[in-house]
């Protein structure tokens, strides 16, 4: 993620902390991703964490807010979810 894709969702994030993040979820495509093992899993997921970081940092000083980002961000295929959602 560039510079400038961090600084949009930081913006939508400190418009109203509480009101967009209780609005918002992100959708990560793992589509093209390789969650064949554990390890794999895990590296993916720390990377996105990271890159999601400002959004999910509480008021200053308080760290990360693990609950919301585990409530917000989900991982999902979608290939698969569009061509199985299909009439």
């Amino acid at each position: 993620m560039d510079e400038e894709a961090k600084q949009s969702l930081k913006n939508i994030y400190t418009r109203s902390e509480t009101e967009y993040l209780n609005n918002i979820c992100i959708v990560i495509n793992r589509s093209n991703l390789s969650f064949d093992d554990t390890e794999t899993k895990e590296l993916i997921s720390e990377h996105f964490r990271v890159q999601l970081t400002a959004i999910f940092s509480l008021s200053q000083n308080r760290g990360f807010d693990e609950e919301r980002y585990n409530e917000r961000v989900f991982y999902l295929n979608l290939q698969e979810e569009l061509t199985e959602s299909r009439f």
